[in-house]
C-alpha cells in the first residue's frame, strides 16, 4: 500500500513540474483521491492490528482451555 502512495505521490510530483499538461481541476480530483487512499490505508492498518489483538485473545483463552482440559 505505500508503495502505491509513493507511486501516486511521484506522479503528482512530475504534474507539478508539467503545469500545462494537467488543469487545476484534474490535479485537485489527483489530490483528493490520494487523501481517500491514505485515509483506506489508515483504516486497513486499524483494522488488521484489531485482528492480531483478537487472534492473541482467542490464542490465549485456547491456552488456558487446554490448561482446564489438562487439569481435570
Amino acid at each position: 500500500m505505500h508503495a502505491r502512495i509513493a507511486h501516486v505521490e511521484a506522479s503528482l510530483r512530475k504534474l507539478a513540474r508539467a503545469r500545462d499538461v494537467v488543469r487545476r481541476a484534474e490535479h485537485d480530483r489527483v489530490v483528493a483521491a490520494l487523501e481517500k487512499l491514505e485515509r483506506h490505508a489508515r483504516d486497513l492498518d486499524i483494522q488488521f492490528q484489531r485482528i492480531a489483538q483478537i487472534q492473541a485473545e482467542l490464542d490465549e483463552i485456547k491456552r488456558a482451555w487446554q490448561r482446564i482440559k489438562s487439569t481435570a
